[in-house]
């Protein structure tokens, strides 16, 4: 059984070829969040697996509520089934350090996939999630029933696709200083995939109010540069990554992202105007990001890997 939520991308659901259950989301004028499904399109299904669908809107604490409200109705309704959420996007993955500069902060990589698991859900499926540290606190929660999918393959596809004939220098906009960062493990992945002989590392230095970003090896001079990052927010990492690669001569510059949450912030639009091309997944709704439709951006779509990887009885998903 296949339950979608409101948040998921068009062309993602447009994708499910089976028949499914709607469940929706609502605010009271207070603004607390609650979630209703129709009584018809409930029915019994005594030894299936519950599949529910969804993801999140820019709004990261009001939409995960929802997210949690909607699990809470269905472990309701089917207490005697597997629930298994499929998150496209799974937020607060960055909040993943409890000691920062001198002071402590929420671990809310933890907190969410604890919540999760509280509101019925038994296995959590989600994409590209931000840090080791991160994969580890929902690994504590859900042990094996955690997975973490990676659209590198969706990426190099399209790579591939542009036949270039210009020598490829990949990185990340992470600091790559340290061989064990999810980043640079991911680089080594897509390396592989695209046949790169050669990677560029950046170091990346934050404050609470900054993010400065400098090449710490590599030669990108008259070289196509394709940037690597799980989550574009603001486009200040990308935007200061790529500002260094052009002052170190990059022919041209490819921007490829898992998740954009805000495509209307200035450094994105900075970014946008000084990258040759710039390939995002749907993991967040266009609605939901409001993504301009004049913006020259590749959009991935994520049902085309999922489809391979679930299936439901002897019927694919999607």
């Amino acid at each position: 059984m296949i339950i979608i939520g409101e948040y998921v991308a068009d062309d993602i659901r447009s994708n499910i070829i089976q028949d499914v259950v709607r469940i929706h989301g609502g605010k009271f004028t207070n603004g607390e969040v609650f979630t209703m499904m129709q009584q018809m399109h409930y029915y019994s299904s005594a030894g299936q697996q519950i599949y529910y669908i969804d993801s999140v809107s820019r709004n990261f604490s009001e939409s995960i509520l929802q997210v949690l409200s909607n699990c809470h109705l269905i472990r309701s309704l089917y207490k005697e089934n597997k629930i298994n959420l499929i998150l496209t996007f799974l937020p607060f993955m960055r909040q993943d350090k409890f000691l920062q500069e001198g002071y402590f902060f929420s671990k809310n990589c933890q907190l969410i996939p604890e919540l999760l698991k509280t509101a019925g859900v038994n296995k959590l499926i989600t994409i590209d999630v931000h840090s080791i540290e991160a994969i580890k606190s929902c690994t504590n929660v859900f042990g094996t029933d955690f997975i973490n999918l990676l659209p590198l393959g969706l990426f190099a596809q399209d790579i591939a696709s542009m036949n270039i004939a210009e020598p490829i220098i990949l990185g990340s906009t992470d600091g790559l200083d340290k061989q064990s960062d999810r980043a640079f493990l991911n680089i080594r992945r897509l390396q592989k995939m695209i046949n790169c002989k050669e990677i560029f590392l950046m170091k990346k230095e934050r404050t609470f109010r900054n993010i400065a970003s400098s090449l710490v090896s590599g030669d990108p001079n008259g070289k196509v540069c394709i940037v690597l990052d799980d989550i574009i927010n603001s486009g200040k990492s990308a935007l200061n990554t790529a500002l260094a690669l052009k002052r170190a001569g990059a022919h041209k510059i490819f921007i490829y992202a898992t998740h954009l949450i805000d495509s209307t912030a200035e450094d994105f639009k900075n970014l946008l105007a000084i990258s040759d091309r710039m390939v995002v997944s749907n993991s967040i709704s266009i609605k939901y990001n409001q993504l301009a439709s004049d913006i020259n951006i590749r959009l991935i779509n994520l049902s085309n890997m999922l489809k391979e990887l679930l299936v439901y009885g002897s019927k694919t998903i999607f």
